[in-house]
């Protein structure tokens, strides 16, 4: 059966406990809810990098595999960095290995992040209604609170030779590419650490963004692809 992220909270008496004992503290020091679309300069950035080592070590350990993905195979293929008009880090893992992804949630936790999970809401021709369809990599602070987002692991499906993800529950963007992309990887290095990425990325990049060793800082990613399957 389907997992929720419900299963793998802490117990019901833990939760209200805690609330009682970090609430009140919480509004007296006026924390502000914080802005969940940071742009990934200064601080952010290097947040986010630090996130990105973390979570792959993590996938590492647990031997998931994982490819870069979007806009942070982009901008480190081209330009060995993460884009500055970036909002989030993706990564994906296809579905045969979601189970040990979100099996591994607490891994990510003790590197002290929170993660949520998004399930798609209903059957279709691609997707099982209530399986997951992205795990999110949030920062956190006061040990329970949760700060911001900065990476989507999206969870794709496969079907014959390709794979489909859906973007924007809301606007249900649905996207696909070759699996090939995913089967067939090779290592990149950044910063010191090496990711793994498609091997053929220059072909795949050129899939999703046609030009992509030219920069778009205005690139919308429910409209511009073209692995969109669904554009109106």
């Amino acid at each position: 059966p389907t997992r929720r992220s419900s299963d793998l909270r802490w117990p019901s008496s833990v939760r209200s406990a805690t609330r009682n004992l970090i609430g009140p503290w919480l509004l007296v020091c006026k924390v502000k809810r914080p802005s969940f679309f940071k742009i990934l300069t200064g601080k952010y950035v290097t947040i986010a990098e630090r996130m990105l080592r973390d979570v792959v070590d993590v996938l590492d350990s647990q031997e998931i595999p994982y490819v870069l993905e979007g806009g942070t195979l982009l901008g480190i293929v081209r330009e060995k960095r993460l884009l500055p008009w970036d909002t989030d880090m993706d990564i994906t893992v296809t579905r045969e290995h979601a189970e040990k992804l979100i099996s591994s949630r607490w891994r990510l936790w003790l590197k002290g992040y929170r993660t949520r999970i998004r399930y798609h809401k209903q059957d279709t021709e691609h997707f099982k209604k209530g399986s997951p369809r992205l795990l999110i990599v949030q920062t956190r602070k006061f040990f329970v609170v949760k700060d911001f987002g900065l990476m989507d692991i999206f969870i794709k499906d496969t079907i014959d030779e390709k794979v489909f993800w859906m973007v924007s529950e809301k606007k249900r963007v649905l996207k696909s590419t070759r699996k090939e992309y995913y089967q067939n990887t090779t290592k990149v290095e950044f910063q010191g650490k090496h990711y793994s990425v498609p091997a053929a990325y220059d072909e795949y990049l050129t899939s999703r963004y046609g030009d992509w060793r030219t920069p778009v800082k205005d690139y919308d990613y429910t409209k511009d692809d073209l692995s969109i399957l669904n554009k109106k």
